[in-house]
């Protein structure tokens, strides 16, 4: 039951909640029970679930156009904060990757014109992400949930929330 309660979410527009699940069950389980066995499967598969998110666009494009690795940390660091930013939200996982990365590969003197001819992105369609993406970076130190910011500050993701990026990227794009 677990199992189908997960995958409703996933695949339905309109998924069944807990009431109808435990009315199929015929009293077997709890409502308490089946949210536990969601979240076992949860931790069991580590949260990875087959969605496409900012970080499966964002493997791709590190694939095909390696960064070195503190920028490749910088741009972890970067998709796991735009999670917490309500105006990233909205912006397709696909246009938030690849502005991470032209962003990020701008900051560390890379060119990212072949990520933006893989992706079929453009500066226009980047910059209005871009200022978001910029506003999240430098608000993230006075954001109340600090959990992403204190993973990327160790020396095995190079500092990675330390990192304060200027606002040279915003204007390549705009000119």
């Amino acid at each position: 039951m677990g199992c189908l309660l997960l995958a409703s979410k996933l695949e339905e527009t309109h998924f069944p909640d807990l009431i109808e699940l435990l009315y199929l069950c015929d009293g077997i389980y709890t409502r308490e029970q089946l949210l536990e066995m969601e979240s076992i499967i949860l931790k069991t598969l580590n949260h990875t679930l087959h969605m496409h998110t900012v970080l499966t666009f964002l493997k791709l494009i590190l694939v095909d156009f390696p960064l070195p690795p503190q920028a490749h940390a910088l741009c972890l660091y970067l998709a796991e904060q735009g999670l917490l930013d309500y105006d990233l939200a909205s912006v397709p996982p696909s246009l938030l990757a690849c502005t991470i990365y032209a962003y990020v590969a701008f900051h560390f003197g890379v060119s990212f014109q072949n990520a933006l001819e893989m992706t079929g992105f453009n500066e226009a369609d980047m910059f209005p992400c871009a200022v978001s993406l910029y506003a999240c970076q430098r608000g993230a130190a006075s954001n109340t949930l600090q959990h992403i910011r204190n993973k990327h500050a160790t020396a095995t993701t190079f500092y990675s929330s330390g990192v304060i990026m200027n606002d040279g990227f915003l204007t390549k794009l705009v000119n």
